[in-house]
């Protein structure tokens, strides 16, 4: 399977990394604003519209008991205003349908006032419909809380392998430059150091890659320089025999015309001695 473009350079996989960790940061980050605000609306809604209606329902379940109907007007519409209170807040529509009803119960206690045992009856359904959204809030106060918990919990266990994967890749990416800073200080020293193994096509690959061509082209240039010193050395120990030769053949020559000369004036004895000398001069000038 081809990798995507991004991951088979050096920059693209550092860059990927962190934008995960970040992504993952961001994410649990989001959720607990969530959270948070949801459990903020529930604190808000028990607050100001359930905890209120909670006391309102003991008074007016303590009004039905001592038949104290002048009071019950008072009071309703105190609990209306909680009730208010809590539908013009950003609820969910299960939150709505509880403030809807309410409404409705405390509709019910208005038009019963006649009745006292009626009366004492929807008292107690609102303060049963009160308690029972207490408890649910607080319940679901307490259940995202703890799943904010579990949540910072788990990123900061991702956080363990996804810093070793970031530490794993900084070493991977470090190890060759150790490598080509090894060879470069060889290669400085004069010496010829092997080519540098190459994994990829990433930016320390092309680091690389560039590196084995200058070191051969360095290699090049040594052999060259090293010929090219031959020759000069060869071409200074011609000049040296040439000029050698030329200092010699000069008495040489002189040698063997005198020996010419005396051939005619040396004695039929001599001519052999005459002649070893002669021939030992044109050996000389053959050399």
């Amino acid at each position: 399977m081809r990798l995507p473009r991004w991951s088979r350079t050096l920059r693209g996989r550092v860059l990927g990394a962190v934008l995960i960790g970040v992504a993952f940061q961001l994410a649990a980050l989001a959720f607990d604003v969530h959270q948070l605000r949801n459990i903020g609306q529930s604190l808000a809604t028990v607050n100001d519209t359930w905890l209120p209606l909670a006391r309102l329902g003991a008074r007016l379940e303590g009004v039905a008991d001592r038949g104290d109907v002048a009071r019950v007007g008072s009071l309703v519409e105190a609990a209306r205003v909680a009730v208010a209170t809590g539908q013009a807040k950003p609820v969910d529509a299960e939150e709505a349908a509880h403030l809807r009803s309410a409404s409705a119960q405390l509709d019910e206690i208005a038009v019963a006032t006649a009745d006292r045992a009626r009366l004492r009856d929807e008292v107690l359904q609102l303060s049963a419909l009160a308690e029972a959204r207490v408890a649910a809030l607080s319940a679901r106060t307490a259940s995202a809380q703890a799943d904010a918990l579990v949540v910072s919990l788990a990123l900061v266990v991702a956080s363990l392998p996804l810093g070793l994967a970031l530490f794993w890749l900084a070493g991977s990416a470090l190890r060759p430059v150790a490598t080509l800073t090894d060879r470069v200080r060889r290669l400085q020293a004069g010496e010829r150091p092997a080519p540098v193994e190459i994994f990829n096509d990433d930016e320390i690959g092309v680091l690389a890659a560039a590196f084995n061509e200058m070191a051969t082209a360095v290699d090049e240039r040594d052999r060259i320089r090293d010929r090219l010193a031959q020759s000069e050395r060869l071409a200074l120990v011609g000049q040296l025999l040439a000029q050698v030769t030329h200092e010699v053949r000069n008495p040489l020559n002189a040698m063997s015309l005198h020996a010419e000369l005396l051939a005619d004036e040396v004695s039929p004895d001599g001519q052999p001695m005459l002649s070893t000398v002669v021939n030992e001069i044109r050996r000389l000038e053959a050399v």
